[in-house]
């Protein structure tokens, strides 16, 4: 299993200080904790458009995008 780790993108990726967010799995997310009941979690897998690669706003890669649309 692959995860992303501070060290694989270079400089044009993220500034240094602004590596994106993950999760404990390694995902760009934060931890949402235990799934309440009725509740549904879709992961979304892709390439570095959907890791959102070079994108600094966290909220502003298609995943999130798609999150809020959902919610």
């Amino acid at each position: 299993r692959m995860t992303y780790q501070e060290g694989w993108y270079s400089p044009p990726d993220f500034p240094p200080g602004r590596f994106p967010r993950l999760t404990a799995d390694g995902l760009r997310d934060v931890d949402h904790g235990s799934k309440r009941a009725g509740a549904y979690r879709i992961l979304l897998l892709g390439d570095s458009f959907t890791c959102g690669s070079g994108v600094e706003d966290d909220e502003a890669i298609w995943p999130a995008i798609v999150e809020r649309r959902l919610a």
